[in-house]
């Protein structure tokens, strides 16, 4: 079951994690690296703060599936391999790269997982316009 759903109903069900969520709507109801507010900048800041010298780095995504995109991206560039392995039964998002990663029922696709998409330069793309 996507995570969303189990997020939905710890509100609807739990009026402690309800209250909390709404005094945090009232703050800052959305974060990404596409906007900056000072609350984002002062939670980067206390979270890079707990991490260890070579992992001060935080970069804020909008949901699960982006979080999982950019790990997958991380992983990749890292070991110069394509090689993903998920587990049986483990819902990862629904992106293109993650629907070819989850393993669940009806979300379950066979995508390539973002291979076989090659660079084109804006000249070449303008020939197909």
């Amino acid at each position: 079951m996507p995570a969303a759903v189990w997020v939905t109903l710890l509100f609807r069900l739990s009026r402690k994690v309800n209250a909390a969520a709404q005094r945090q709507l009232g703050r800052l109801w959305h974060t990404s690296s596409v906007f900056f507010h000072p609350l984002i900048h002062e939670y980067a800041e206390k979270l890079s703060a707990l991490l260890p010298e070579p992992l001060k780095v935080v970069f804020l995504v909008n949901s699960g599936s982006e979080a999982n995109d950019l790990a997958m991206l991380m992983a990749r560039a890292h070991s110069d391999s394509t090689d993903i392995i998920s587990f049986r039964g483990a819902y990862h998002g629904c992106s293109p790269y993650t629907l070819g990663l989850t393993n669940v029922g009806i979300y379950k696709m066979d995508l390539p997982h973002g291979t076989g998409c090659q660079p084109v330069s804006s000249e070449m793309f303008a020939l197909f316009l």
